[in-house]
């Protein structure tokens, strides 16, 4: 079953040649979709790694018929669209994502799905207009408050913040600062996994201080 259509015309509208002109006329302008809010309802990554995926996206407002009554289901749902990820170069802040972020969409103005399969410069793949799939989920801007953070300060440096362990290259500090890792931590020099001591003593005695190896 097709999705129903939604028109804002009214009785005056086709009353002459100039009122349908005009009718028209508004109907093409207001038919260029650039920003909406809209909410995600699907998510699928990409089958590459490394790779943005797409996200379906259904917009959040609801349209009003010529007497202002609101009419439920006019708020379509935009399929497989990419998604904005911060990235410059091979290097990229990876924050995909999540089924009820809300935000917006950016929308160009002519189809752009060939430059999105060439990954680069590609020709009009056809001439279709001002379609809500020519978009791009940037997101953000409606979404609660964050309980992770990555904070970059001129003054304080970067801060992160979360409830979860983090891990670099599969070293883990878990959130009281514990650090976990398969390799060796060194600090002021000293090695933790092959240090030695000085002024060792037999039994119950204790060792002198580290030593550089």
């Amino acid at each position: 079953m097709s999705a129903p259509i939604y028109t804002r015309q009214q009785p005056t509208d086709s009353a002459s040649e100039y009122n349908a002109l005009v009718f028209q006329m508004l109907q093409l302008l207001q038919s260029g979709a650039k920003v909406i809010f809209g909410k995600v309802v699907n998510v699928t990554p990409s089958a590459n790694a490394g790779y943005a995926g797409t996200v379906d996206v259904q917009e959040l407002l609801l349209q009003r018929d010529p007497a202002g009554n609101i009419l439920e289901g006019s708020n379509a749902t935009i399929y497989k669209i990419p998604y904005l990820r911060i990235q410059a170069g091979n290097f990229a802040i990876v924050a995909e994502p999540q089924v009820g972020d809300k935000g917006i969409c950016l929308f160009t103005d002519q189809d752009s799905s060939a430059v999105i399969a060439a990954q680069d410069i590609a020709p009009v793949a056809t001439p279709i207009y001002n379609a809500l799939d020519n978009g791009v989920w940037v997101g953000w801007s409606l979404n609660g408050p964050a309980t992770q953070t990555i904070t970059v300060s001129q003054t304080d440096g970067i801060t992160i913040e979360t409830p979860f362990p983090v891990t670099i290259n599969n070293a883990v500090i878990d959130p009281q600062g514990n650090i976990s890792t398969p390799g060796d931590i060194v600090a002021n020099g000293i090695s933790l996994t092959k240090h030695k001591h000085i002024d060792v003593q037999p039994g119950t005695g204790e060792s002198g201080t580290p030593t550089m190896t």
